[in-house]
């Protein structure tokens, strides 16, 4: 599925995610297979999570980190794809 602004996440129930240090470990409990995201992939995931939409988490990481919003746009959509990829999510719109 394209990632467009208005794309949102689905966790499967198998995820179970937890703040270790300053990272987020994301948890497939099906098979026990762990990821590490840095804080600024955590502080994506934790937008996404709680509802908001690609473009609206974006933007507020664009605020947040005072960086590019297309660089940070193509960032984020590298990392929504390899998360996708893993299973860790489910993309709607």
């Amino acid at each position: 599925m394209a990632i467009s602004d208005d794309t949102k996440i689905e966790v499967p129930d198998n995820i179970v995610c937890k703040k270790v240090k300053e990272d987020l470990v994301l948890l497939n409990v099906k098979d026990g297979t762990y990821y590490k995201l840095n804080v600024t992939a955590g502080d994506f995931w934790k937008k996404l999570e709680s509802g908001s939409t690609f473009g609206e988490a974006a933007a507020a990481l664009v605020e947040q980190y005072d960086v590019d919003a297309e660089t940070l746009k193509a960032d984020l959509t590298d990392i929504l794809s390899e998360i996708e990829a893993e299973g860790l999510v489910g993309l709607t719109t």
